[in-house]
């Protein structure tokens, strides 16, 4: 849980993986939890963190290294900026104040030594509770029989993963979903330049999570009111051959959240839109089509580990 994502590629070890775990420590400290798979936002569960210092360890956590802090210095001063958290609005009307609760953090890392900061909790306020049951990841279940359901190109099972052709290769996928879930795939590009992607069912409409797209590099999800993502709404990532990406969704009546190895990449309100497949897919849905589907363009992929989990509960 604290090794970072060029560790399972067989990326060349530096400090900016020790910078990694330190980001992975200071999430643990704040929330309870490790920032696996489609994690909160340290906000989310304490309200009273800073804007800065979350800020600060999302920025530790970014999947490439190149995006990180450069040195444990970098990663302190950006922790520093704010001084003290605000306490929260119902801490004031009840007169409950702010209590310091003393985190002393040291950092070694490539022989540049870590300082210490304050964290606070409001006083009397619990710990994050545990996820509910209604929240574990579930399998989603594969065609024994790939043929049956593709709907264009080639498809062959390997074990518990699929894998597509050189074509423009969808492949519808059986089953329910309920309408506010989590969904979450890893794809792992096995040839060409080309797109994946995870067609969802939406009271918007059908859409699409697409992957390194349009020649551009260009990912997120589409389209939306006919929006695609070679306009602004999209973002730029490329697949590298052989190295597994996850791709998680949170799927809620008015919006799509969009996770690439744990890190929030885009968030698309949905609210009085429509969602479309767009047109070089070669596939209209109906009102019928099974709630999800894979999908690669002229570039084999490989998508195993595809989960849903239930978050009407959560």
């Amino acid at each position: 849980g604290y090794l970072a994502p060029e560790q399972f590629a067989g990326g060349e070890p530096d400090h900016r993986m020790d910078i990694f775990a330190l980001g992975v420590v200071l999430y643990e400290l704040l929330t309870g939890r490790l920032p696996l798979g489609s994690f909160e936002l340290p906000r989310a569960v304490r309200p009273d963190v800073p804007v800065t210092v979350e800020a600060a360890i999302l920025r530790a956590l970014k999947p490439n290294p190149a995006d990180r802090p450069q040195s444990i210095a970098e990663l302190l001063r950006r922790l520093e900026e704010p001084a003290v958290a605000k306490p929260s609005p119902s801490a004031v009307r009840n007169g409950s104040g702010v209590s310091r609760r003393n985190v002393l953090i040291g950092a070694a890392a490539t022989g540049a030594l870590g300082g210490i900061f304050w964290l606070r909790r409001p006083r009397g306020t619990p710990g994050p509770a545990p996820a509910p049951s209604s929240a574990a990841w579930q399998p989603f279940p594969l065609p024994a029989e790939v043929g049956a359901t593709a709907v264009s190109g080639s498809w062959r099972r390997d074990g518990e993963a699929l894998v597509s052709g050189k074509e423009v290769c969808v492949l519808a996928l059986a089953g329910s979903l309920p309408p506010a879930c989590d969904l979450r795939v890893l794809i792992t590009r096995l040839g060409g330049t080309e797109s994946a992607a995870l067609f969802f069912r939406h009271p918007a409409g059908v859409g699409s999570a697409e992957l390194d797209g349009w020649t551009r590099h260009r990912s997120g999800v589409q389209a939306i009111d006919g929006v695609t993502n070679e306009s602004p709404a999209g973002f730029d990532f490329t697949l590298e051959p052989d190295r597994e990406v996850e791709l998680t969704l949170e799927l809620r009546p008015d919006r799509v959240r969009l996770f690439l190895d744990g890190i929030l990449r885009q968030t698309s309100i949905l609210t009085e839109r429509q969602l479309s497949v767009v047109s070089p897919w070669g596939w209209n849905p109906g009102p019928s089509s099974p709630p999800l589907a894979l999908g690669s363009y002229q570039s084999p992929m490989r998508f195993r580990a595809l989960a849903s989990r239930d978050r009407r509960a959560g």
